[in-house]
């Protein structure tokens, strides 16, 4: 399992890392009226890179076990 600080683009499903503007696209949709009824929830913008991952994974790599 790649560490945070090691994970490429070729660990994503576009192969790419994300350009700027596209987080901050995902931040300015949070941040706005649009969610409506979106409440408590994680948005994980990583280009699919953790979507095998379960929270308890993703939490260990975070703290970088």
């Amino acid at each position: 399992m790649p560490r945070w600080e090691t994970c490429r683009g070729d660990y994503a499903a576009l192969q790419r890392y994300g350009r700027p503007e596209e987080i901050a696209e995902v931040v300015a949709f949070c941040a706005s009226e649009r969610p409506g009824y979106l409440t408590g929830t994680e948005i994980l913008c990583d280009c699919g890179a953790t979507a095998g991952l379960t929270r308890k994974d993703r939490l260990a790599m975070a703290r970088g076990k």
